[in-house]
């Protein structure tokens, strides 16, 4: 989650995305590696949207909807020191018009050390975990931006 990228509340985007789709991840097989799955990356845009006072209470409310695909999660076999990078599609439609606000593809990438944990699995999430969490924060810088045009009317 990322909660210093706050909206203003002059903004139409105020308190007025939900989030649509959610698409691309995989499931998690603890056994074998560490993956980003669906439900983790709604769950992390949702808090993301809601820390920073985008996400609409009622989302039958809603002016605008949020699609998110993970396109790619680029992630080591093994090593010392874990980079993995994410490419995470981010497209907001007006919901009253279909009108596409934004649509772009937003890349990140984060390193787990070894001093992180020792453990290989652990540091593969952790990267995991970074690397989403930066593509988030990337995405809504723009939004911020975005935002501040769209004040209300």
């Amino acid at each position: 989650e990322i909660d210093y990228i706050n909206v203003s509340q002059e903004s139409d985007f105020y308190k007025n995305i939900m989030l649509s789709q959610v698409n691309g991840g995989k499931d998690n097989n603890p056994m074998l590696s560490s993956r980003v799955d669906n439900k983790g990356l709604q769950q992390a845009v949702e808090l993301s949207l809601l820390n920073n006072h985008y996400l609409c209470d009622d989302p039958s409310k809603a002016k605008y909807s949020l699609d998110v695909s993970l396109l790619e999660l680029d992630r080591p076999l093994m090593g010392i020191s874990l980079d993995v990078a994410s490419k995470i599609n981010y497209k907001l439609t007006e919901i009253l018009t279909s009108n596409e606000l934004h649509s772009k593809d937003y890349s990140a990438t984060y390193t787990a050390k070894f001093s992180d944990s020792p453990i290989a699995i652990k540091r593969l999430r952790l990267a995991n975990e970074g690397s989403v969490k930066e593509n988030i924060k990337l995405f809504l810088m723009d939004l911020k931006t975005l935002s501040d045009k769209k004040k209300r009317p």
